[in-house]
C-alpha cells in the first residue's frame, strides 16, 4: 500500500502555471531576451518541460537539470566575476523555487 499524503498537501508541481515567457526567471521577475545566460535559461525551461510532459521516462533528475544550468552558465560567464556571481544567485534561486514548476 503507497503512503497517501494528507488532503492540505498539493504536488509541488501543482502550484504555479507554466511560464510562458522564454527567458531567464518566471513572470515578473523575468530578465528577457538580452539576459547573457538566455541559451542557459532556455535549455533548462525546455528540460524543465520534459520532465513535466514525460515524468515517468527516467529524463533527468531536478538536480541534473539545474547542475547542466550552473554549468552552463558558468561556461558563458567565461570568468568574469559578475557573471559567475549572478550565474550562482540564479542557480540559487532555482534550487529554492525551482521545485514549485517541477
Amino acid at each position: 500500500m503507497e503512503p497517501t499524503l494528507p488532503a492540505f498537501v498539493l504536488p509541488v508541481g501543482a502550484l504555479l502555471p507554466d511560464d510562458r515567457n522564454p527567458g531567464c526567471g518566471y513572470g515578473i521577475f523575468s530578465t528577457g531576451r538580452d539576459d547573457p545566460f538566455v541559451s542557459a535559461c532556455l535549455l533548462h525551461d525546455q528540460r524543465y518541460g520534459e520532465h513535466e510532459r514525460r515524468p515517468d521516462e527516467g529524463m533527468f533528475s531536478r538536480c541534473e537539470v539545474d547542475t547542466e544550468f550552473l554549468d552552463g552558465m558558468l561556461s558563458i560567464a567565461d570568468g568574469d566575476p559578475f557573471l559567475t556571481l549572478r550565474a550562482y544567485t540564479y542557480y540559487g534561486l532555482t534550487r529554492i523555487f525551482g521545485g514549485l514548476l517541477w
